[in-house]
């Protein structure tokens, strides 16, 4: 099979993978970016809904990225936030969402973005850091 000009060995993948690839290429997105052995079908299933959606996260990514993280990262992109802020594989994907859903609530989460902290913990910081913020606004308005 021929992709934008390089032939890939289609024996290195498996069926699955290549239906994604196929599904990519009836799309017309650019399967260039995860006609990668290395990917799973889960992992280009998700990048090439992510093409389709106008959603190019294959900068962002690399096969040791788990389905879910991968997801994150689309939905943070989707939302226009800077998934460089947790687009690391030392964050596992829970611990993604939480930090996605701060930066989607505009707070500054370079101060607890950590991969040591657990997501639970993370979410009690975004809730108290919202708190916070909601506090400091109400005195705004009195």
């Amino acid at each position: 099979m021929v992709i934008n000009g390089k032939s890939i060995d289609e024996r290195k993948f498996n069926d699955a993978q290549m239906r994604e690839i196929r599904w990519g290429l009836e799309d017309n997105v650019a399967v260039n970016g995860y006609a990668d052995p290395r990917y799973n079908w889960e992992q280009m299933r998700e990048i090439r809904l992510g093409l389709n959606d106008g959603i190019d996260i294959t900068k962002y990514i690399d096969p040791s990225f788990s389905v879910d993280q991968i997801h994150q990262i689309k939905l943070g992109l989707r939302h226009k936030i800077d998934v460089q802020l947790y687009a690391n594989t030392s964050y596992n994907a829970a611990q993604m969402r939480e930090i996605r859903f701060a930066l989607q609530d505009k707070l500054d989460v370079s101060e607890y973005a950590n991969p040591e902290l657990s997501w639970e913990q993370l979410r009690d910081i975004h809730n108290s850091k919202m708190h916070s913020h909601y506090a400091i606004n109400r005195e705004d308005v009195l």
